[in-house]
């Protein structure tokens, strides 16, 4: 097996971390965190389809295309759901609509469906670094404000996963055709990016054992 295949594998089997960590901190959960736990076990069953059908030489793009929806909805609700300014919270509720009507645009008009949608990514991911700096400034003046222990907050770990993940693969989504036609190894730097993105998710529920 090709180090390529390595990194590939690996970051397969890295949607385990979000959901192991859910398990062994269930009991400390709240509503959120159960939805958050429900989330991470739904994607585990969809990236082990999408393994799969790559496996067996089947295109897994519609699946991978319609999730991209589902993720962005999500995690945009959570930071909705934990940012207090009533502006910024409309916002990022109007961007879920807005995302939807994009990626079904792009679809139609830009992109098939079967076939890896660059606009509709590079988008989401714009948004969800946007949404991350947003939540990040509430919390740094809510910090120097009052006595908080960050690395007890689970949205805090999240936030530092979505940041990194979506910072760290802008380019590579941007610039995806381009890359591919160069060399496919390269987009291994995605699967160490995501590996260690569902490390701090896991972080995000075992931080509630401390």
């Amino acid at each position: 097996m090709t180090p390529f295949k390595i990194f590939i594998e690996i970051s397969t089997f890295s949607i385990l971390l979000p959901n192991i960590g859910g398990l062994l901190a269930y009991n400390r959960l709240d509503l959120e965190g159960k939805k958050i736990l429900i989330f991470f076990g739904f994607f585990l069953v969809i990236d082990f389809s999408i393994a799969w059908l790559a496996h067996h030489m089947m295109n897994n793009m519609p699946i991978f295309n319609i999730c991209c929806l589902l993720e962005y909805g999500f995690y945009a609700y959570l930071f909705a759901n934990n940012i207090t300014n009533s502006r910024w919270k409309k916002g990022i509720y109007f961007s879920i609509g807005f995302y939807f009507i994009f990626t079904i645009f792009a679809i139609l008009f830009i992109r098939s469906i079967f076939e890896f949608n660059t606009e509709t990514r590079v988008v989401e991911s714009f948004l969800l670094v946007f949404c991350s700096l947003l939540y990040f400034n509430e919390l740094s003046k809510s910090i120097s404000s009052e006595k908080i222990n960050i690395l007890k907050m689970p949205m805090f770990w999240i936030s530092i996963g979505i940041l990194f993940y979506f910072s760290g693969n802008f380019f590579l989504f941007l610039f995806y055709r381009e890359i591919t036609q160069i060399s496919k190894t390269i987009w291994s730097l995605h699967s160490v990016v995501n590996t260690i993105t569902n490390f701090l998710f896991m972080i995000s529920f075992l931080c509630r054992l401390k």
